[in-house]
């Protein structure tokens, strides 16, 4: 993986006396070069010349932080034969992890939490990487295909947590459906959701059947009322759930309880203009043209579109106001020549009345 290799000029490399480091590794040559992070040289070691003095410590972080960067570093092998020879170096490094993420150094710790789980590939640093990297990508997204691979690692590993995590970033994605499957693959794994992790969950499925609901709410309607209904003690400020049942319910022909519910949401947002035109379609479906004419002006007033024109123009043609309907279609002209449905309502009107 190349995306974040830049990452690297964060390192100098020293070449290091054989002799220092023969009871860790077997190196050919007089000497082997070992990384260092540049910010430890110029705080703590002065002068580049006087490698010998540099705490060998440093070089241990400087290893997990390039193996976390760049998996096929040069010299790989060798550098993992140093870290699991010397008894301090894993146990160092979960402190400078730590270390890292309480001074808010995020993207250094997550690279020395990789480099960790490249050699140490166990749950808990998995765990670790996969809640240091989440939080990463929440803020920047280069990082959300580095958190897919990390995911597919676990995966590839049976580490059943992968699943969890990939809930909740498909969830940040807005791919809620799939965030849905991804927990539930967990749980079927064997996984075992905390409380904080099944309120999340229920959050989810709520979300979900409302995507679904809405989608449902022409062609299914009767079962998308079942899935949107229940979800108002969860979404009881939200008006666009409001307005989806009223949908539903126009669809099915039962106009005053459609009423009920838009009005319902204006009194959330009394500015959504798609509440005040269904308000209108359903006053003119029950042949109260005139309520109707009212919220097809507030929406006709707010957007100036053709449809909400078309919408007036039906209105004031039942009820026989023909100054309205000339003045409209003059409106219609300028707006919307060409809208077909304007065109065709044209067509109809002036074949059943004098207006011209």
């Amino acid at each position: 993986m190349e995306r974040f290799l830049e990452r690297l000029d964060d390192l100098v490399f020293l070449d290091i006396k054989k002799e220092a480091i023969r009871s860790l590794a077997v190196i050919e040559g007089d000497y082997f070069p070992l990384p260092m992070l540049a910010e430890r040289m110029i705080k703590e070691s002065g002068d580049i010349s006087k490698h010998d003095e540099v705490p060998f410590k440093y070089f241990i972080e400087g290893i997990f932080y390039c193996l976390g960067v760049d998996n096929n570093i040069k010299n790989k092998d060798k550098y993992i034969e140093i870290l699991k020879n010397n008894l301090q170096s894993f146990n160092y490094i979960k402190g400078e992890i730590y270390r890292k993420i309480s001074e808010e150094k995020i993207l250094k710790a997550y690279f020395l939490l990789k480099g960790l789980f490249t050699v140490e590939d166990n749950l808990d640093n998995y765990d670790k990487l996969l809640k240091v990297c989440f939080e990463i990508s929440v803020k920047n997204a280069k990082f959300i295909d580095e958190f897919k691979e990390i995911i597919a690692t676990g995966k590839e590993k049976k580490l059943i947590i992968s699943y969890l995590y990939e809930g909740y970033l498909f969830y940040h994605l807005k791919e809620y459906n799939n965030s849905k499957n991804a927990l539930e693959e967990y749980v079927l794994n064997g996984g075992i959701l905390t409380k904080e992790q099944e309120n999340f969950k229920k959050e989810l499925l709520n979300i979900v059947n409302f995507n679904l609901g809405k989608e449902k709410i022409f062609d299914d309607t009767s079962n998308a009322l079942k899935l949107l209904l229940p979800l108002l003690d969860e979404f009881d400020d939200d008006p666009s759930l409001l307005y989806y049942i009223a949908l539903g319910y126009r669809k099915l022909s039962i106009y005053e309880k459609a009423i009920f519910y838009l009005k319902e949401a204006l009194f959330i947002d009394e500015s959504f203009v798609d509440v005040l035109n269904e308000l209108g379609l359903n006053y003119a479906l029950m042949g109260l043209y005139d309520e109707a004419i009212k919220y097809f002006e507030k929406v006709y007033s707010s957007s100036k579109s053709i449809e909400a024109i078309n919408n007036l123009l039906l209105c004031h043609y039942y009820m026989g106001h023909n100054e309205m309907v000339t003045k409209l279609i003059d409106d219609g002209n300028k707006v919307s020549k060409d809208d077909e449905i304007f065109l065709k309502t044209v067509e109809m009107i002036k074949s059943h009345s004098n207006v011209t």
